[in-house]
């Protein structure tokens, strides 16, 4: 036997309620689900309701019962909706409008930096993969270069003509591992700024937010409560964040911080946010043992003086201040210099964080990005 099915129809256009009060109730429907809202409107065959994202009209057929709220309830769904519906303009109030369009501005770049953070983890595995098969075949190619030098091409024809095919194979091996860990940098440069941008932005706004008195202002009981989940959810994106705290000395005008390097060498740099790359004399790329991939280019880097300089691309394995550690951080060596022992501080190393300074206690303040479980 064929059951004759109720329908429900949903209605994009607002409804002109009757004259009487609306009442918030809930309808619970024959198919087992049940629809919470406002009752605009009803007749013997329909009944509209008002469910706070839009209007839905149902026909009375397909209710099985209706449960009438009392005014205080209906009241306290007018709060959850004013509270919950952010992207319905109706439910904002007009002194908050402004204020919400920017928070949902960040809490989107949130999600964004969130895919970023989850991509940069992925990329650092592959990265290092790519690095292992670098310092393998650049040893292999050393060993190689050896052989080839103490090997007479005349006497050993054969054999020097094999290694020669050998090396250019590894040479090409070698040369497509630099294209892809160049490409897989760019990359993790590209997902890194997505963080550095959420960074900032969420800092001016939670500085603004907080600069506001909006408590003081002449606000109704609804604005109270719409401003309180406002503030909730400013609260959530601070949670976000860990804080750390490193000494500094003064030096020359400049901030000095001690650095462990690759966790065995330590080091003094000094703090730079002009400098796009972390700087590193050629004494401390010697004691690390640090050699650029022969493939990669050479780079003209400029210093505070202007002078120009070469130097050589390389990746640190690690670099840690205080409690803090980031992880394959692009660092250039300079070619000269020989005497130098002070390293600089990069954008390379501070992207990964929001950096403030604390000049009265020569304390540097690094904000990481760190979410907590819940999410907004």
């Amino acid at each position: 036997m064929q059951k004759k099915m109720g329908f429900i129809f949903f209605s994009l256009v607002i409804i002109i309620v009757d004259p009487q009060p609306a009442k918030a109730d809930i309808l619970y429907l024959k198919n087992g689900q049940s629809l919470e809202g406002i009752i605009s409107s009803e007749n013997k065959k329909t009944v509209t309701l008002n469910i706070g994202s839009g209007v839905v009209s149902v026909m009375k057929n397909a209710v099985k019962s209706i449960k009438r709220y009392d005014s205080s309830q209906q009241q306290e769904l007018l709060d959850k909706w004013s509270c919950r519906y952010f992207k319905n303009p109706e439910n904002i109030p007009q002194r908050f409008k402004e204020l919400v369009g920017q928070l949902e501005q960040i809490e989107n770049q949130r999600r964004l930096a969130l895919k970023a953070r989850e991509d940069l983890s992925s990329l650092s595995v592959v990265i290092n993969q790519e690095k292992d098969s670098a310092i393998r075949i650049t040893a292999e190619l050393d060993n190689l270069n050896e052989k080839l030098i103490t090997l007479n091409p005349q006497a050993n024809t054969g054999e020097y003509n094999f290694l020669i095919k050998k090396f250019n194979t590894l040479q090409a091996s070698l040369k497509s591992h630099a294209n892809k860990i160049t490409i897989l940098f760019a990359e993790k440069d590209k997902k890194g700024k997505t963080i550095f941008n959420y960074l900032n932005s969420q800092a001016l706004f939670r500085s603004k937010f907080e600069k506001n008195s909006y408590s003081q202002l002449d606000l109704t009981d609804q604005e109270k409560k719409f401003l309180a989940v406002i503030d909730s959810r400013v609260s959530l994106l601070s949670k976000d964040f860990s804080h750390h705290s490193v000494d500094y000395n003064d030096f020359s005008n400049s901030i000095e911080i001690d650095a462990l390097l690759n966790g065995t060498v330590k080091a003094k740099f000094i703090v730079d946010t002009g400098a796009s790359i972390v700087l590193l004399p050629k004494s401390l790329a010697t004691m690390l043992d640090l050699k650029p991939v022969k493939t990669s280019s050479e780079i003209i880097v400029t210093l505070a003086d202007g002078k120009k300089v070469k130097a050589y691309l390389v990746v640190l394995e690690t670099i840690t201040i205080g409690d803090i550690t980031a992880k394959n951080v692009e660092a250039a060596v300079l070619e000269s210099g020989d005497d130098q022992t002070i390293g600089l501080l990069g954008m390379s190393f501070l992207k990964n964080f929001l950096v403030k300074i604390d000049s009265q206690n020569k304390k540097m303040i690094l904000e990481e990005f760190e979410p907590v479980e819940s999410r907004l």
